[in-house]
């Protein structure tokens, strides 16, 4: 926890952590919170935007296939 935002703060995007390129996330690892469970769903109630801000939830499946896919029609 985060002392003067009183958030967790996750070590996000660390491209240099994962071998594939990916992008992850660590201490805590927020990218493999359960969505399809009870306890997962109210584990993910808890995030919410800082006021002024957005926060979004997106879905990058397969995105190497989509963004290259048209590269190579």
């Amino acid at each position: 926890m985060n002392g003067e935002t009183g958030r967790i703060h996750t070590g996000f995007f660390s491209r240099a952590l994962a071998a594939t390129g990916r992008l992850s996330s660590s201490d805590p690892n927020l990218q493999n919170i359960p969505i399809r469970t009870e306890i997962g769903r109210e584990i993910r109630k808890g995030f919410i935007a800082a006021p002024g801000n957005l926060f979004l939830a997106v879905d990058y499946s397969q995105i190497e296939l989509r963004v290259l896919g048209p590269l190579f029609k």
